[in-house]
């Protein structure tokens, strides 16, 4: 309620605030609006996929370590115990782990270049891609430590910041199809 309490709230302050400069169009573009609001709300719902849903139906197994610092080796077992297992559950989890956290990051790939025009460098993107990956993943490292059921996993970072790269690379294929981002100056 309060994601959506909040969400409303950006969007009507968006338009109030632009709603003074549609007097000089050049300063005002809807297109441009638009791609702020849905990067705010892409944030939102990372944030709420990753961050807010601590349920209490799910406490944190004593004997299940907090954090994976082995890079793939989750990820390995995962898409074995895939093929090995008939059991939908590894199947579901498979899906929603790895296809998950390269999807969740293909967004951010592609809005930053459209909104920050400094930020359409591979570089840049990898290195913001990292860093909010990493940032998620130490937020739910502490939150474990108060008894959420959370995981930090190395895997996760690898697997957001390929994310990230594919979202610039889409990026980079869609760009020349348009004449000018809505952001260009």
């Amino acid at each position: 309620m309060m994601f959506i309490l909040v969400y409303s709230g950006l969007i009507l302050y968006r338009f109030i605030a632009g709603y003074g400069r549609l007097k000089q169009p050049k300063s005002f573009q809807l297109k441009s609006e638009l791609v702020i609001v849905l990067f705010v709300f892409y944030i939102a719902t990372v944030l709420a996929l990753t961050i807010l849903p601590v349920s209490v139906s799910h406490f944190q197994n004593p004997k299940e370590p907090g954090v994976n610092f082995i890079p793939l080796i989750n990820t390995y077992r995962y898409l074995t115990g895939k093929l090995l297992s008939p059991h939908h559950i590894v199947a579901s989890f498979f899906t929603e782990n790895i296809i998950g956290n390269l999807v969740l990051f293909i967004p951010l790939g592609i809005f930053l270049p459209i909104i920050f025009p400094g930020l359409r460098s591979f570089k840049k993107i990898v290195f913001i891609s990292f860093i909010s990956s990493f940032s998620i993943e130490m937020i739910q490292l502490i939150l474990r430590e108060f008894g959420t059921y959370r995981m930090a996993d190395i895997d996760d970072i690898i697997l957001n910041s390929v994310g990230g790269m594919i979202g610039y690379f889409l990026y980079k294929k869609l760009a020349p199809m348009r004449r000018a981002t809505p952001f260009a100056t």
